[in-house]
């Protein structure tokens, strides 16, 4: 394919496919400043890369192998004159927040918002899924009674390469209330 007006020829680009190029948007270090104004330092606020590259999961996941799903059979990646191709990965970026898809949408003037209701309810459907199938597995353990109180060991494996939920500024991995299940590492986690 080549433009006639431009003359520009496009190339396969590797960089693509590597983990790496999800640091450039997926990590914000946020400046912090004192009751002057002034800046005294800085936070990490949203750092999943960073959560990826040290887990185990860099050697053996790839940011796009969860976001960015391979398709199973050849499929066209244009609509005019595609032809079929193995091994396109689906650009739906599965585990996305979709509290915002959900709040996009009556919203969607204000924020300029491009996507159609139905992509957006769709998106949200499937990230929702998707956390509640195969972001974690979930287990109760030593189940007892103390004290006249029901006891148990909540744990939470995260199948994932950072944390979850990641990319919010929270509280420490692992904590918990009465009304929330704990965050979990980049590996298990036992929470009481």
């Amino acid at each position: 394919m080549k433009s006639s007006s431009e003359g520009y020829r496009p190339t396969q680009a590797d960089h693509i496919r590597q983990s790496e190029i999800c640091a450039t948007c997926h990590t914000l270090l946020t400046q912090a400043l004192g009751s002057d104004g002034k800046r005294i330092g800085r936070l990490p606020e949203q750092v999943p890369y960073q959560e990826w590259l040290h887990s185990d999961f860099k050697n053996t996941q790839s940011c796009q192998s969860c976001h960015m799903p391979v398709v199973k059979q050849p499929v066209p990646i244009t609509r005019v004159f595609g032809v079929p191709r193995e091994g396109v990965s689906r650009h739906v970026f599965v585990a996305a927040n979709f509290f915002m898809l959900r709040i996009a949408q009556p919203y969607r003037d204000a924020l300029d918002v491009a996507a159609l209701p139905q992509e957006l309810a769709a998106a949200a459907s499937e990230t929702t899924r998707f956390l509640e199938s195969q972001a974690a597995r979930i287990g109760v353990e030593g189940v007892r009674v103390e004290g006249g109180r029901l006891q148990a060991d909540v744990v939470v494996e995260n199948l994932g390469g950072h944390k979850l939920p990641t990319a919010y500024p929270r509280a420490e991995p692992g904590s918990t209330s009465s009304s929330a299940m704990p965050t979990a590492d980049p590996c298990s986690s036992r929470a009481p």
